[in-house]
């Protein structure tokens, strides 16, 4: 593989997620430390299974992803998906392909790290300090405070992420267990009378109900199967991460639990209604796609002035909680559609030759509940986003709705119920 030398700009380096959040002075230390890398057709640039810390950013051309199971994808230049890292996560999930001659860069993490602290001002004299904050006394240090801080320690490898629910963490463990029956994963589960209320409950509701009513959380299993015995329980155990000390904080926390409610309860009639979607799995996507705002939310607690700066707080929400909920969803051992549905939920016009995934639910789940107006600000018409075509949902209703879940209100309201307890 070929490496030449080039004036990268500050615009086309802005362009790629993990840079836009650098100043015009980091970018362009930045621009003089990196080389292009140039490689042909059928170079291979990424080895699934690797652990390495460089981030791979395509400039030209187009490479083809192959995953463990032979699925195929393609990333061409400029296309959503090729401005974030290429098999970003670690280890790697795909090996990339050179499809085409291509142009890349590779990034190590020190190297962005550097970039980061570059330009940041030297430290002032006692008397240069006084007179620093005489002039800056009735104002904040800047915008980006939070945003800032959490980004350091988040590529420090010091941001303090969330532990799975115990319950669901002992459920996950005796799933993998293949002599574990229903009668030993009741057993776990009934560790928590409020999760075993919430699993009987549901599977006698319509969405499961068999001839005769049940009171056992054993014979709740049975009926459900195994599998989605697991995916309920996680759901209803994911409840109690969606707290916060901070009053300042609890409301915008409440409002993501809300949210992830809706967007659960709107993946699950999605993903039964779909075929190729497994709607437990699909509700489950739907309620953890912004678990990493749970991370950032507790994190703000740590600034307890700047937690009440709502502006702020947005800023760091918007700009980190999906690399953050990919994170925790890594740590849990999540498979990849749930790691791809935080980090890509709000990315509304997705890679249109992409296959479609459980990521393409929550997109869609999102924009019909928010009807092209999202707290004031316009997001996308359903039916104007690649998932929507993607999936074929149907038409749309004058308020921008998908006529299919609008039709399944009374369920609707059913999954939100049984997710809130």
């Amino acid at each position: 593989m070929a490496e030449t030398s080039s004036l990268l700009s500050i615009e086309s380096l802005r362009s790629f997620s993990i840079l836009e959040s650098l100043t015009r002075e980091q970018l362009g230390h930045l621009a003089e430390s990196l080389t292009v890398h140039t490689a042909g057709t059928g170079a291979h640039i990424i080895e699934r299974g690797s652990d390495g810390s460089c981030n791979y950013l395509l400039l030209q051309g187009q490479v083809k992803l192959v995953a463990g199971d032979g699925r195929i994808a393609f990333v061409k230049e400029d296309s959503p998906a090729a401005k974030r890292p290429l098999s970003q996560l670690r280890p790697r999930m795909y090996d990339v392909i050179a499809a085409s001659n291509i142009q890349y860069l590779c990034i190590e993490e020190e190297l962005l790290s550097a970039a980061l602290h570059a330009n940041q001002p030297k430290a002032l004299s006692d008397s240069e300090r006084s007179a620093q904050e005489a002039a800056d006394a009735t104002e904040l240090e800047s915008e980006g405070e939070l945003c800032f801080h959490l980004y350091q320690d988040l590529n420090a490898d010091h941001l303090v992420l969330p532990s799975l629910p115990d319950v669901a963490m002992k459920i996950r463990k005796a799933v993998d267990d293949e002599v574990s029956d229903a009668k030993r994963i009741a057993a776990l589960i009934q560790a928590d009378p409020a999760i075993t209320a919430k699993l009987i409950r549901t599977a006698n509701s319509p969405l499961y109900r068999g001839r005769e009513p049940f009171t056992t959380c054993s014979a709740a299993v049975v009926r459900l199967g195994i599998n989605a015995t697991h995916k309920l329980v996680t759901s209803f155990a994911m409840s109690e991460l969606f707290n916060v000390k901070s009053k300042v904080l609890q409301k915008r926390m409440r409002e993501t639990w809300e949210h992830s409610i809706e967007i659960g309860a709107l993946c699950f009639v999605l993903g039964k209604k779909l075929k190729g979607f497994d709607p437990e799995e699909a509700m489950l996507a739907g309620l953890l796609h912004d678990i990493g705002m749970v991370a950032v939310l507790n994190y703000a607690e740590k600034f307890p002035d700047i937690a009440t700066d709502a502006m702020q707080v947005e800023v760091a929400l918007n700009a980190l909680h999906g690399q953050v909920g990919a994170m925790i969803l890594r740590k849990w051992s999540f498979p990849e559609q749930y790691v791809m549905a935080s980090l890509e939920g709000d990315t509304w016009h997705r890679d249109p030759n992409m296959p479609t995934d459980y990521c393409d639910l929550v997109v869609a789940a999102q924009l019909h509940s928010w009807g092209g107006s999202y707290k004031g600000k316009a997001v996308p018409p359903v039916e104007k986003s690649s998932s929507y075509l993607k999936l074929e949902l149907g038409e749309v209703t004058p308020e921008h709705k998908l006529l299919l879940l609008e039709d399944e209100q009374e369920l609707i309201s059913e999954i939100q119920s049984f997710l809130k307890g």
